[in-house]
């Protein structure tokens, strides 16, 4: 993922959240005076705030820059939820990809493994990855020299990076900030201990280390050290912690992640002296009890502190849901098959009815997938009139599969021939295959027709993405029934992979087989190492007849995937039980991306407690690695029969929760009709759940279909009832003629979200946020701006800033207004998530407006192509400025580097008539070579002929012998025009 600023959070590099309990208040002496803070919604949508730590001067500048930062889409980090400390550099392992590797890979603690320096990728220039030597550019060229030294388990020992700026970072060069891996001998984090300038003036950072729960953090920082003087730092920042009530383990790569502790105090020393603390503290009322930071004082030496800055916080949701919604459809659908997802790409659930073979209403039988009706949601809970189409033919005797088959983030359909075609070619299990590609508007493309090699009787069909390219694959794998010679197969043993091609057709099939087979185990797939690849895991079922290791659950067998269409080697790990009697959940209980594995009792157990449906869980946390931690046993008050058990996401905080809903099949007795209950646990990311949540609808939906998904785009599970067409009378009791919504935990915005922020003087800044999939803050690319493969249209329930007010001092506020459009990824490279294309803040009170795009396209993703000032009503259509930039690239300093720098830039600007003053044009020329990065040339005109040029020449890189000089000016000449 780009990212576009570089500070970098110390603490555990993930961020972790689960129940908490009350938090400290701090007494104090309080004087008039703020804490000075600068709120701002960044790039990304996020609000953002910053607290800069201010400090007993150092030597020369040589002093610590550490803020106090608050980024509304950061997790649960070591000062809560959103906070954190900046400005204290590392280097992380990161991964191979596509782009920079030709390969995709993950970060496993092995010399394949690549470096990041605070999220910029480090390109090798010479010697061997990962080796004392080896020294590395970043990929976007910021001219530091970096270089491994040493070595520690599979990797440098430390890293020593020289700026441009004249500066020696050692990164990792102390035990303490050389941080392993939890139980490894591998680091994982190579934090910054000590910065040297070019007179010798220094300081240093120090680390507790804490590996037996694979967290970190920063203890002190020391400065107004001297290597010249010899003198030992004087200065100093100190950081308190205490330990923290929400913790929960998450794990990568097998090593465990968990963060114990919180920040408390912020101290600054001279000697021995206390001059200056920021105190912290919290609370844990929030959704799953996360820690919130509800103030920071600043306070003197003496005790006596500024009145405190305060932020407010968004309630978590409660796990209700809303009325119901009611919508109906104008006509219903016997004989049709009902298809839920994103058939438009928009970020909210559409239904689709496609016919199934069965009987019309009229008794007559359909021809399979034949006729299409979609209904695109609308994201109040109610959906479009039905957009009708068809195919060219029927597809009976195949397979339905739909997906992203093109990668273009909308709904595709995929009809498989099933094996059951009585006669005729191309008629075998998966041999033909026919794609329609969805447009976007419930609408499909042409079919498309492609044919396999062979046919895969005796064999279960696998979709997903197995390569991480972001289209769907195909997987045969022998199911243990019979082989097209009637002779039967051995489940899990052969494999045969096709990869979509991304055009409506598949690669060739690439086989490889498992060590074993696998009969009497569950197959389950997911990505159980993090890794963006399908993952294949078989699960004992306990059908086995005898030995050991054959209860349900008990022995786990796991095949990560390689990226290629093949699998690694099988990883075994076992339970220390077996689970008879329950049922299999899989899913990110714990929110740290990779599948974990619950079992919860199915209500068959004949005797003894925690026996009942629902009423006992246990949960194993997936290590990243393949295995699975010990089980984790949580219990229920009460347990579920006659309800329908439906696990998933439901207050956005992207951990795995449990519903229970009525069934309709209890006996007698209040609140039993089908959906007329429901039971909420929310899932505390430690294997754990909070107690139940009950909500009541004010029905019961008899003779309908339970539907789940994200109905509104808001993050969170919804659930609707779609008429089933079993009702024996009355009116819209037709399948799929009527529709009940209940939104789920209605919420404005992710859970534990900070929504004001109180300076000391009482000033108010407020918050709204709104999910991208709600029209009103956020536009998704069309032509001519649509994506264009690798390349992604997003609208997902990602929340972004909506409005801003803050007091104005006179008793009011102003309210900014902000909108966003053309958020795009790039799949499969490894480049990831590149931004929105624009994004605009308008000032209510005066009505103007500010926008700017920016460029999607590397090595310039992020950088500003334009930006505009504009007033409603004035003339040139409302432009009153507008700057327009030019980039160019070239060579970086080394190797494959590249350095990008604004080639030109126009600044143009009308009065309120639209009448034009001159413009001003600005041209740069980096005419180096190498290059370090300094402009040769500047050129400064305007349109009425005016120009002024400076010519720059430098003194030659001093580069040799470990030096690191660049960038000293020579001599610059200016020429000046006038007309």
């Amino acid at each position: 993922m780009n990212k576009r600023y570089s500070r970098v959070l110390t603490g555990i590099a993930l961020s972790l959240g689960a129940a908490l309990v009350a938090g400290s208040v701090l007494a104090q002496t309080t004087v008039a005076g703020t804490t000075p803070g600068q709120f701002s919604v960044n790039e990304s949508g996020a609000a953002t705030y910053s607290i800069p730590i201010q400090v007993p001067p150092g030597v020369a500048g040589m002093q610590p820059q550490l803020f106090l930062e608050y980024n509304s889409q950061s997790g649960n980090g070591l000062l809560g939820m959103g906070w954190s400390l900046s400005g204290l550099s590392a280097i992380t392992r990161c991964p191979r990809t596509m782009a920079q590797d030709g390969v995709r890979g993950g970060v496993n603690y092995d010399m394949n493994d690549r470096f990041c320096l605070d999220g910029q990728r480090l390109l090798l220039i010479s010697g061997t990855e990962g080796v004392a030597g080896a020294e590395y550019r970043t990929e976007r060229e910021s001219f530091s020299k970096i270089t491994a030294h040493g070595s520690a388990g599979n990797g440098p020992a430390y890293f020593i990076v020289k700026t441009k700026a004249g500066l020696t970072m050692e990164y990792g060069n102390t035990a303490d900030s050389r941080i392993e891996a939890q139980g490894k001998a591998h680091a994982r984090l190579w934090g910054v201990n000590k910065i040297i300038d070019v007179r010798g003036n220094y300081l240093t950072a120090v680390y507790v280390e804490d590996n037996a729960n694979g967290q970190y953090y920063t203890s002190r920082v020391d400065y107004t050290g001297s290597t010249t003087s010899g003198s030992s730092p004087a200065n100093s920042i100190q950081l308190l912690y205490e330990t923290r009530p929400d913790v929960a383990p998450m794990y990568h790569a097998g090593s465990l992640l968990k963060n114990t502790v919180r920040m408390t105090k912020v101290q600054t020393y001279i000697g021995t002296t206390l001059v200056k603390e920021y105190r912290l503290s919290f609370d844990n009322s929030g959704a799953v009890g996360s820690s919130r930071l509800t103030g920071i004082a600043e306070c003197g030496g003496d005790g006596v502190c500024l009145q405190g800055t305060t932020p407010g916080w968004l309630a978590g949701g409660d796990g209700t849901f809303d009325s119901r919604i009611i919508s109906s459809a104008d006509t219903h659908f016997a004989g049709h098959r009902l298809v839920t997802g994103d058939i438009n790409g928009d970020g909210r659930l559409d239904l689709m009815y496609i016919t199934d073979g069965s009987n019309d209403p009229n008794g007559n039988p359909t021809r399979k997938g034949e006729h299409r009706s979609v209904f695109l949601g609308l994201g109040d809970g109610t959906f479009a009139p039905r957009v009708i189409t068809a195919a060219d033919t029927h597809f009976d005797w195949h397979e339905l599969v739909t997906g992203d088959i093109n990668g273009d983030g909308k709904l595709d359909i995929l009809y498989i021939t099933d094996g059951t075609f009585p006669y005729g070619n191309a008629s075998g299990k998966g041999q033909q295959r026919s794609v329609f590609l969805g447009v976007g508007d419930g609408t499909f493309g042409p079919r498309i027709i492609s044919s396999a090699d062979t046919h895969f009787a005796g064999h279960r069909l696998v979709t997903g993405d197995i390569n991480g390219d972001g289209r769907l694959d195909l997987m045969y794998i022998t199911d243990g029934s019979n082989d097209p010679n009637g002779n039967p197969t051995r489940k899990g043993e052969h494999r045969s992979v096709f990869l979509g091609l991304g055009d409506g057709t598949f690669a060739p099939r690439v086989i490889t087989a498992a060590d074993t087979h696998f009969d009497w185990h569950d197959l389950v797939t997911g990505d159980i190492n993090g890794d963006g690849k399908l993952d294949i895991l078989y699960i004992t079922d306990g059908t086995f007849p005898y030995g050991n290791m054959s209860g349900k659950g008990q022995q786990r067998s796991v095949f990560l995937g390689v990226g290629d269409g093949t699998f690694g080697p099988r990883v075994i790990s076992s339970a220390d039980t077996h689970f008879g009697w329950h049922e299999l959940v899989t899913g990110d209980v714990n929110g740290d991306g990779k599948l974990d594995i619950l079992y919860i009792t199915d209500g068959t157990f004949p005797h003894g407690n925690m026996s009942g449906k629902g009423q006992q869980r246990s949960a194993f946390l997936g290590l990243g690695d393949g295995t699975f931690s010990p089980r984790i046993i949580s219990s229920a008050d009460t347990h579920f029969g006659w309800h329908d058990q439906v696990p998933g996401d439901f207050n956005g905080d992207g951990k795995l929760d449990i519903l229970y809903i009525t069934d309709g099949t209890f006996p007698y007795g209040g609140d039993s009709g089908k959906g007329q209950q429901r039971s909420l646990f929310l899932g505390l990311g430690d294997g754990n759940f909070a107690p139940r949540i009950i909500s009541s609808a004010d029905t019961h939906f008899g003779w309908h279909e339970l539907v789940m998904g994200d109905v509104n785009g808001d993050g969170k599970l919804d659930v609707a009832y779609i008429t089933d067409g079993t009702f024996p009378y009355g009116n819209a009791s037709g399948r799929g003629q009527q529709r009940s919504t209940f939104f789920g935990t209605p919420i404005s915005g992710s859970p534990d979200s900070m929504i004001s922020v109180t300076s000391g003087q009482g000033a108010t800044t407020s918050l709204n946020y709104k999910p991208l999939p709600d029209n009103a803050v956020y536009t998704r690319d069309a032509s001519p701006n649509a994506a264009v493969y690798p390349k992604i249209d997003l609208q997902y329930p990602q929340y972004v800033v909506s409005t801003v007010s803050t007091s104005n001092g006179v008793g009011g506020v102003n309210t900014v207004q902000y909108n966003y459009g053309g958020l795009k990824a790039e799949q499969g490279t490894g480049r990831g998530l590149l931004g929105f294309r624009w994004m605009k803040s308008k000032s209510v009170a005066n009505n103007i407006e500010s926008y700017t795009e920016f460029n999607q396209n590397h090595p310039f993703t992020g950088t500003v192509a334009k930006n505009e000032t504009r007033l409603a009503g004035s003339g040139n259509a409302g432009l009153l400025k507008r700057t327009t930039n030019t980039y160019a690239q070239s060579p970086g300093s080394a190797g494959t580097s590249v350095f990008v720098y604004p080639s030109q830039s126009v600044e143009e600007s009308w009065d309120l008539s639209g009448t034009p003053y001159p413009n001003a044009t600005t041209s740069y020329v980096y005419g180096q070579s190498p290059q370090y990065g300094d402009p040769t040339q500047i050129t400064v005109s305007n349109s009425e002929g005016s120009s002024k040029t400076t010519v720059n020449e430098y003194w030659p890189a001093n580069t040799g012998s470990g030096n690191w000089i660049l960038g000293r000016l020579k001599k610059a000449s200016v020429t000046s025009v006038k007309p």
